[in-house]
């Protein structure tokens, strides 16, 4: 195995560093052994996992410039066992073996190597702090919430950029997050015909104007799909952002209780007023868009309401009053699980 990661014929393997150089991967190597006595040992060990298969995990660590030969040491998973094991793990998941499988590949060890950890300090408080071992580790956990891998769509974009694979710490915070309402929700998305996640949501018979939005997962049984929206931290939706999804929610479910919108931790009363409310998509200080449309004087909404609710609404007026006055709808929708 050192043989073929380390010489190609008579010439030594070369990869390609994070600032665009080349190094030799036995320098790698020696940098990362060296006063590294468990790492040494692991990989030159012949135990229960083997120095080849651990090896293959060290090299797509160091493959993928999370070395400490990069630019940014910090990165340096190349020395960190756990990170290594847990790669190594992630990689022989059923699950995840299974989805490399396909032609093409639903997700690649490459992938998985990408995976980022993240650290967030709010007002020098930490409120999220998270290994990239930690990270392979939930998402180990999670693949026994999922249904088999020829039910899953789109899982490469769950680990990949936008979220798990991302340089941006609150996008891995709320990947992590969305694992957390997956564990939460395993018996029905377990049990799905098929998965998607970040699923783009166009309503087919919607008012003009309405924007398509991105579900973090839509899980869907015979005819009838639901949809899963997560918020976490500080990645909780602005008003323009909240109101555009709720509108193409609405309109991409045939029943309320086929919706949940979890983390937002915005009041009943401050949703309610945003259904009604003009709100702008303002971008580095320009305002770039705006919604004013008023979801209580859309039919769909209105009849969403009435199957729900048992009742009739005359106009919006009735069906506001409705959502004041009941807290069942608000309850289901953004605090429980399905």
């Amino acid at each position: 195995k050192f043989d073929e990661l380390f010489l190609d014929g008579d010439n030594l393997t070369t990869f390609t560093k994070n600032d665009g150089s080349t190094a030799n991967k036995i320098e790698a190597f020696l940098k990362d052994i060296e006063n590294n006595d468990e790492l040494f040992t692991k990989l030159s060990d012949l135990g229960p996992i083997g120095n080849a298969e651990l090896l293959d995990s060290w090299d797509l660590l160091l493959t993928n410039g999370r070395t400490g030969l990069s630019s940014n040491p910090s990165n340096a998973l190349t020395r960190n066992i756990n990170a290594i094991e847990a790669l190594h793990n992630l990689r022989k998941n059923p699950k995840i073996e299974a989805m490399k499988a396909f032609d093409p590949p639903k997700i690649s060890d490459n992938d998985l190597a990408k995976i980022k950890g993240a650290k967030i300090e709010v007002g020098g408080v930490v409120t999220f702090d998270k290994s990239y071992a930690d990270i392979c580790n939930k998402l180990i956990e999670t693949m026994e919430y999922l249904p088999d891998a020829s039910k899953i769509t789109n899982f490469l974009k769950f680990v990949g950029g936008e979220n798990l694979a991302s340089n941006s710490g609150y996008k891995v915070r709320h990947g992590y997050e969305t694992m957390n309402k997956i564990k939460d929700n395993q018996n029905i998305i377990k049990n799905a015909d098929n998965i998607t996640f970040e699923n783009p949501i166009t309503p087919p018979l919607s008012p003009a104007g309405i924007n398509t939005s991105v579900a973090d997962l839509s899980i869907t049984k015979g005819m009838n799909t639901k949809i899963l929206e997560v918020k976490a931290g500080a990645n909780k939706p602005n008003s323009y952002s909240m109101k555009s999804q709720l509108e193409s929610y609405f309109h991409g479910i045939e029943d309320l209780a086929d919706l949940r919108y979890l983390g937002s931790n915005m009041s009943k009363d401050r949703i309610i007023t945003l259904f009604s409310k003009k709100v702008e998509h303002i971008v580095n200080g320009n305002v770039i868009g705006s919604n004013t449309r008023d979801l209580l004087k859309q039919t769909k909404v209105r009849e969403l309401f009435e199957m729900y609710s048992g009742q009739s609404f005359n106009n919006s007026t009735q069906l506001k009053q409705y959502l004041q006055n009941n807290n069942g709808w608000y309850e289901m929708i953004f605090n429980s699980n399905f």
